[in-house]
């Protein structure tokens, strides 16, 4: 069991350093996607989407309500880019009514990184999705910035997301045990990978 969970970690480090670093290219953005898929991560992977947001200088809104504990997640966070040396790093535990406010908006005027938690996809895009922040997230992404995520961070990257749910096996013990046909709910995430 032991060897199972090492060959398992290892190709996950592998697969997740390998995805993490590729940059998806459109003519009309040009910023960066960090894509971190789950599981642990790495300074290296951190530092990347650090320097690739401008360094020292960053400024770094991290989105962590996808969390069950999304203070608690943002406050690790912070605290986590700040020790990797961004100067300015905040977090914003809103929701869709406040993701429509100027003044939420406003307080993003200077980033130019913006990192999603791990979690539950369905409750970022529950929060953002077709909102004025989410707007200025791609302005964002558009103008050069970096766009990063882990997990359910990673997961809403994309025109159309997983959710996670099962649509036929209703038993969340067993999730995914087994893979059957028309058993995967989609919804619309983020859309900053459209293909």
């Amino acid at each position: 069991m032991h060897s199972f969970k090492r060959t398992r970690s290892i190709v996950v480090a592998i697969l997740f350093a390998t995805t993490a670093f590729s940059q998806i290219s459109y003519s009309q953005n040009k910023g960066h996607l960090v894509i971190v898929g789950g599981g642990e991560r790495t300074d290296e992977i951190m530092k990347k989407c650090i320097e690739l947001s401008g360094g020292k200088n960053a400024t770094i809104a991290i989105f962590p309500m996808a969390s069950g504990t999304p203070d608690e997640v943002g406050a690790g966070y912070v605290k986590e880019m700040k020790g990797l040396g961004v100067k300015e790093a905040f977090y914003l535990n809103i929701n869709a009514n406040a993701a429509n406010q100027d003044s939420t908006v406003a307080k993003m005027a200077n980033v130019t990184g913006v990192f999603y938690s791990g979690g539950d996809q369905v409750l970022l895009t529950a929060a953002l999705l077709n909102t004025k922040v989410q707007k200025r997230i791609h302005e964002i992404y558009k103008n050069g910035g970096v766009v990063g995520g882990t997990s359910a961070g990673a997961a809403v990257m994309s025109k159309i997301m997983i959710t996670g749910n099962e649509l036929l096996n209703k038993d969340s013990s067993a999730a995914f045990h087994t893979l059957l046909k028309d058993n995967i709910e989609v919804k619309e995430g983020f859309g900053f990978i459209t293909d």
